[in-house]
């Protein structure tokens, strides 16, 4: 039996997978309705909406019917225009009644209700206008574009033309209106030989004038010129209060059981993010719902939501929360099962078609079950029998893959903009490639790369093409029909979104079963034939393979592979990546590792390449060296390290070969990155996304191998089986440390000593005692090599000798065990010559540029006597108090316990002399604060020693003299300080006392001064302190009196001349009291002298404010402008002069007076003083 003859329908019939709201063909609107597909959905829906077209006798007539591209939106309302229309609504509705047995009897809608609504629609008298809105808008301009678009249908459906508003309605529906418009018709036919109906808009343009001449012959009325303006003015504007006058008066002549219904296909798309337009279909349905109500309705579809729809135009107004409710019904569309519409409508069976599979499918039921079975459930075999015969000759999976297919052509521009992954593409490609092979016998499988057919092919863009063809231009696939296949199949799948290639990926496995034809095919047989022409088209770079999954390359990656293989790598570029893309990324060495206390540094080698800096130690990595390892190990230093990786390396050529590949690819990106531009670098961003994947792979083997990786240390080679880790990084870690414990054996003698510099530091202030002399094993080894390296060796050298194997110490740890042996008594420390305490030496040790300046001796022996003598010198004489206990024995211990001591008495010397040393005394304090800092700062005890027992006299005076400063200070220094107080602020009286006084002045001030030993004259000084004190404050007393007697007779004579001259403003002349207080106050010999001598000028000053201020006052009172007084004095303007007669006098005032009238003449006024 052949497959033609399963099907119920004829395959070879025409179908219209793409459904056209405007396509009314008879043969095809009997296809949309006896093959229309219901789902529960879908008949629920369409029941909704009939349902309020029926019902509703009030509110808005909006509906909006939603659903995502492909989900059959063009069909559902379409569908919905047949249960409308008479002419077809009884065979539309009769599928419709049959689809409602598959609703659940308790579920809305039943057959009852839906008899019910169509003996109600019956009942009304029904109008439809669908259209495609993009399809009849002119798209001039935006403003109520929509509005314009309705006007246009509604007059084509009244039989105007449907492009010019004015012509329809100012001359068209005119002579509707008066009957005649079918005689102006037939008028327009005899004029022009032709019909009127489809060829207004040529006669409005060619031969408007002669048409409205006809048009006035059946109405006299028209007006020519302004119909003939208005029918050529494009910008005409006509509102939606236009549109819904319009509408009324076209429903003015119906019945009230008429319904128009405006069914608009596409209007999301129409209205994309344009604002206006949204908001333009809004206002419509608004005003026909509260203007018009139910007998106008407007019905959209849209590929969203309305809500998504409002979010995404292009700007937002409050005004878009009422579109929502301007839509009372609101219908979503299911996303439909695309391969369940189309086995329905395709390829649905006869009953001869069915009994025939069920028997096909009993026989074969294992080999079927087994034959189509892939890695992911979402590409399924059939489920069961009846699965079979709805599906075959296709395979359940295929309808998901050719959908994923779909999408990733249009996603990577292999297809045009009109192909898909939608139930139209879907469905066309199925029934092509269903009539490809209806003339097979049963038992035939349609393998998956017949889907790539003239259907498929001649949607591909040139550049689909492009790659195809270099594929199809190799000799093999030229001759062999089979690897054409390949090709197919694999340039559908290997372009697949990343989801669906996770899922679906294009190997070698995937690519066998799509190429099955018949469940008996042996499946390995075909897979190897199906490696064979992958590995043909990989040599010859028309694919590529990554993770086993292949591609093919694009015209530029044909070209970049050829360039790549022909890039050379040397041995430098082999291991610098594999050092650093491969071992730094499995094995993860680090230049430096923690043993024991201590970091130590690696020097990194890859074979005879250097990584980094010197290290304590060597460790290589042996890549592509091809000796036996235990040649290798014969021929290491002892203290270097050998990973042998290249025993295993060398074994290995696939991984040589991918490493090799890697590098290589690597190189040629890294070389050419930063000058590609465009297709280029899409090109190496490709193989870098190849090459990371092969770096994966190449690191996943690597870390198998590395678990099988022997080592070399200490001339020793080490088995991988005596090695722990279960990782190559803790493996690694492993062999380091194994390496070093052999390497570094003493280094745990160093356990216990400081390994940190605050505890050396510690260690040093520590005063305990070291009661065990008895050396470790690490105190040991070092005073064994400060033995060898003979007398006074340098700490610096010390601490790189034990920084090497086989200790390898912290420097830190050297020098606390170098302090253990010093405080043991066996050695001291001397910086540059001078020697040191312990604390001294951990300061100057630690920091390494001081470190060898720093030397080791042996301790010098200091007899009892020695100690004996420093102590009685230190106590007896000169101190006189005990600062050294007399029991002590050592001398190092005398010398700490005398420093010690001293160190507060430094404290409080200084203290006193940064208070006093300003003063005479203070150079006591100064000389024995510094010989005593001297002797305490002496790093070296014996000299320290020498200098005590040196300078014993002079510390014992200056001790002394200490003594006194301190008790003068205790005692008179209050009243030392009162005497010098007194002289500062009296020398200038001291001049203005009699002779005697002055004399004795000058002792007190020299006193003062420079007396360094001021205890001893202060008695006699204190006399005479108090014999100039009584001395100024009695002349003071006295002179002040007079001053005050002077100054107050001046205040009476001002208060006097006030009165005079009838002034009252207390402001213009000196206080009295502020000036007599100032010089009560005055305590200057000299000041209150001056006062004196100035209280003349003093009243003149305070005359002359009070004769200006009255001169001011007189002037005003006049209106006259006041001219000041110039002060004039007589002793400034003659000289001085002796007068004995009258003769003499006459003369001085006559010369007195040419100068007065002199100044008379400049100034008007004179002010004499």
């Amino acid at each position: 039996m052949k497959i033609q003859d399963l099907y119920d329908r004829d395959i070879a019939r025409r179908i219209n997978p793409a459904v056209v709201v405007s396509e009314m063909e008879e043969y095809f609107i009997n296809q949309e309705i006896d093959e229309y597909v219901f789902t529960p959905g879908i008949t629920k829906n369409i029941y909704k909406f009939l349902d309020a077209v029926t019902n509703k006798k009030i509110g808005k007539t909006g509906v909006w019917i939603s659903g995502y591209y492909g989900s059959g939106k063009s069909h559902f309302i379409k569908y919905l225009f047949y249960c409308l229309n008479e002419k077809y609504r009884d065979k539309a509705f009769q599928n419709f009644k049959d689809s409602v047995k598959n609703i659940d009897p308790l579920d809305e809608p039943n057959i009852n209700l839906v008899t019910g609504l169509q003996k109600n629609l019956n009942d009304l008298s029904i109008a439809e206008i669908i259209f495609n809105i993009d399809a009849v808008s002119d798209n001039d301009g935006e403003k109520d574009r929509i509005t314009r678009v309705l006007l246009n249908q509604l007059n084509a459906f009244r039989g105007y033309n449907d492009t010019n508003i004015a012509m329809a309605l100012y001359l068209e529906k005119q002579l509707d209106k008066k009957g005649c418009f079918e005689a102006f018709k037939a008028k327009i036919k005899a004029a022009f030989n032709e019909n009127w109906d489809g060829n207004q808009i040529r006669f409005s343009r060619m031969y408007l004038d002669k048409v409205i001449q006809i048009a006035q012959e059946f109405d006299s009325e028209l007006d020519k010129e302004s119909l003939k303006s208005t029918i050529l003015d494009r910008n005409q504007d006509y509102t939606i209060e236009f549109l819904i006058e319009e509408l009324k008066d076209f429903l003015g002549t119906k019945e009230d059981n008429y319904r128009l219904l405006f069914l608009i296909d596409e209007v999301s798309q129409y209205i994309g993010s344009n604002t206006s337009l949204l908001l333009n279909l809004q206002t419509i349905v608004e005003e026909i719902g509260s203007q018009i109500g139910p007998k106008v309705w407007i019905v959209c579809t849209a590929q969203q939501d309305l809500s998504n729809l409002i979010s995404n135009t292009d700007s937002k107004t409050e005004d878009f929360g009422k579109i929502l409710g301007r839509f009372e019904t609101m219908i979503s569309l299911e996303s439909q099962d695309v391969a369940f519409i189309t086995k329905k409508r395709v390829l649905d069976k006869s009953s001869d078609g069915i009994g025939s599979l069920n028997d096909y499918y009993k026989a074969n039921k294992g080999a079927i079950e087994n034959q189509f079975v892939f890695d992911h459930d979402l590409y399924e075999n059939y489920n069961d029998r009846e699965d079979f015969t709805l599906t075959y000759p296709f395979i359940p999976y295929q309808f998901r893959l050719i959908s994923d297919v779909f999408e990733s052509f249009s996603n990577v521009g292999y297809v045009g903009e009109g192909v898909k992954n939608t139930e139209r593409a879907i469905l066309g490609i199925t029934h092509f490639t269903a009539n490809l092979c209806k003339e097979k016998e049963v038992g035939f499988f349609v393998p998956f790369d017949l889907f790539f057919n003239e259907q498929l092919e001649k949607n591909l863009t040139h550049h689909a093409r492009g790659i195809l063809d270099r594929a199809y231009h190799i000799d093999q696939v030229k001759s062999d029909e089979f690897s054409r296949r390949v090709v197919n199949a694999l340039f559908m799948i290997s372009n697949l979104g990343e989801s669906q290639s996770v899922n679906f990926p294009a190997n070698v496995e995937n690519l066998t079963l799509l190429l099955m034809e018949s469940v008996d095919t042996a499946k390995l047989d075909m897979q190897n034939k199906v490696q064979k022409v992958l590995e043909v088209l990989v040599s010859k770079n028309i694919i590529q393979v990554s993770e086993g999954k292949y591609r093919f390359l694009k015209e530029d990656e044909i070209e970049v592979a050829h360039l790549i293989k022909s890039t050379s790598v040397t041995m430098e570029d082999r291991l610098n990546y594999i050092y650093e893309d491969i071992i730094k990324k499995v094995v993860k060495p680090n230049a430096v590792v923690t043993f024991g206390s201590k970091n130590f540094r690696i020097a990194l080698k890859i074979d005879d390449k250097e990584l980094g800096a010197k290290g304590d130690f060597n460790l290589k990595f042996s890549i592509y060296d091809t000796t036996n390892i235990e040649n290798i190990a014969y021929n290491t230093p002892t203290n270097d390290m050998v990973v042998g990786i290249s025993e295993w390396l060398n074994e290995d050529k696939d991984l040589r070969d991918q490493i090799l590949e890697y590098v290589r690819t690597q190189k040629y990106i890294w070389a050419n990155s930063s000058s590609s531009t465009g297709t280029r670098t899409e090109t190496l961003n490709n193989f870098r996304k190849a090459n990371e994947i092969l770096l994966n792979e190449i690191k996943l083997r690597f870390e198998k191998k590395f678990m099988q990786t022997a080592i070399v240390s200490k001339n020793q080679v080490v088995q991988a089986d005596e090695l722990n880790g279960n990782t190559p990084a803790t493996r690694f870690e492993e062999m380091v440390k194994r390496h070093m414990e052999e390497v570094y054996r003493k280094h745990q003698l160093g356990n216990g000593y400081a390994s940190s510099n605050a505890e050396l530091i510690n260690n040093a202030k520590s005063t305990q005692k070291q009661i065990d002399a008895v050396l470790s094993a690490a105190e040991e080894e070092l005073n064994a090599k400060i033995n060898l390296l003979g007398d006074a060796p340098v700490v610096g050298d010390l601490v790189k000798e034990f920084d090497k194997a086989p200790f390898g110490w912290k420097d830190v740890t050297t020098l606390d065990v170098l302090l253990r042996i010093a405080k043991k008594g066996l050695r001291r420390f001397e910086w540059r010559n001078e020697e040191i305490d312990f604390v001294t030496f951990a300061d100057k040790a630690l920091n390494t540029r001081e470190r060898d300046a720093v030397t080791v001796h042996k301790e010098k022996v200091h007899s009892q006597e020695e100690t004996k003598n420093f102590i009685h010198v230190v106590n007896n004489e000169i101190f006189a108090e005990t600062l050294i206990p007399s029991t002590t024995t050592d001398f190092k211990e005398a010398v700490e316990t005398f420093k010690t001591k001293l160190s507060p008495k430094l404290v409080a010397i200084n203290k006193l002399k940064e208070q006093y040393e300003a003063y005479p005394f203070g150079s006591h304090l100064k000389s024995f604060h510094q010989t005593l800092g001297e002797i305490y700062n002496d790093r070296n005890n014996e000299h320290l020693v020498e200098q005590v027992l040196a300078q014993k006299e002079f510390l014992k005076s200056a001790r002394d003299s200490y003594m006194y400063v301190e008790e003068f200070i205790q005692h008179n220094l209050s009243s030392y300080q009162q005497i010098a107080q007194f002289a500062e602020a009296n020398k200038n009286n001291f001049a203005s006392l009699d002779e005697t006084l002055t004399v004795r002045s000058l002792e007190l001030t020299e006193y003062l001064k420079s007396d360094r030993e001021p205890w001893d004259k202060f008695p006699q000084m204190r006399k005479i302190f108090k014999e100039l004190n009584d001395a100024i404050k009695s002349r003071l007393n006295d002179l002040r009196k007079e001053v005050v007697a002077l100054y107050e007779t001046i205040f009476e004579e001002i208060d006097a001349r006030k009165e005079e001259l009838q002034i009252h403003e207390s402001h213009l002349t000196t206080s009295a009291d502020y000036y007599l207080q100032k010089i009560n106050k005055e305590e200057q010999i000299t000041q209150l002298e001056i006062y004196a001598l100035k209280a003349n000028e003093f009243r003149s000053e305070n005359f002359k404010k009070l004769e200006d201020f009255k001169a001011k006052q007189e002037a005003k009172s006049k209106g006259e402008e006041y001219v000041s007084s110039v002060d004039i004095s007589i002793a400034k303007e003659m000289p001085p002069t002796t007068i004995e007669d009258e003769q003499q006098l006459d003369e001085y005032l006559k010369k007195l007076k040419a100068k007065l009238m002199v100044k008379l003449s400049k100034n008007q006024k004179l002010w004499i003083s």
